[in-house]
């Protein structure tokens, strides 16, 4: 009896898991898909590959060109990885945050002594001759000088080709400063007493480079 009782019980339990299988295989959803479906929602949204943002679809396929997300406007590589900074695009320059985020057309100006500038949300920004962005700053004309020698500057350090004397109240020590005759930033470093207001004096290598140089009025971004 006790073997009847058994048998009965393995026999349903049989029919059961028999017809849990014929439910799945027959319903409209699976496992599979459940797991597929999961791993869509997982995956799309912003995700960042070889330190470069990029942004799955609904699809899981990464946006290329130009999307509009949250509100925001953004342009994606044929790789998909988000751009940031200057951008040449259907042979325009477009300006886009450190975040990503449009910014606008920049229409890339030179100024009467030769620094090269775009004005895009009320700002402006500066470049170098080879089109890297420096940033904004403020634009002087400088009546600058030149010395060379074996010194110590007034902050302790080296003076070097690429470093400038300036007046501490006007440009602080530690300020870049790009000159665009040079196409080149200097670090302000070094103070004199006859260094006044917006001047600046340029050290150089040597004495012949120092008197070649002598003393001109130039324009000087002193970048933020």
């Amino acid at each position: 009896m006790i073997k009847s009782i058994k048998l009965k019980v393995c026999v349903l339990f049989t029919v059961l898991l028999l017809g849990m299988v014929v439910l799945i295989s027959e319903g409209s959803i699976s496992f599979a898909e459940t797991t597929s479906n999961a791993q869509s929602t997982i995956l799309r949204g912003w995700k960042k590959e070889n330190n470069k943002y990029v942004y799955i679809n609904s699809k899981g396929k990464k946006l290329i060109g130009w999307n509009k997300l949250n509100g925001l406007m953004y342009y994606f590589s044929t790789k998909g990885e988000m751009v940031t900074g200057v951008q040449v695009i259907a042979g325009k320059q477009h300006l886009f945050g450190d975040d990503g985020v449009y910014k606008g057309v920049l229409s890339v100006k030179t100024t009467q002594n030769g620094a090269d500038y775009a004005i895009t949300g009320g700002k402006t920004y500066y470049y170098d001759k080879k089109g890297n962005k420096l940033g904004t700053g403020k634009k002087y004309i400088s009546n600058a000088s030149a010395y060379t020698g074996d010194t110590t500057t007034a902050s302790g350090q080296r003076p070097r080709w690429g470093t400038i004397a300036v007046d501490p109240k006007v440009i602080p020590f530690g300020s870049r400063v790009y000159v665009p005759y040079f196409d080149k930033v200097f670090i302000a470093n070094d103070t004199g007493g006859i260094i006044k207001g917006t001047m600046i004096d340029i050290f150089m290598n040597s004495a012949t480079e120092m008197n070649n140089f002598g003393r001109r009025n130039l324009e000087i971004i002193v970048l933020d």
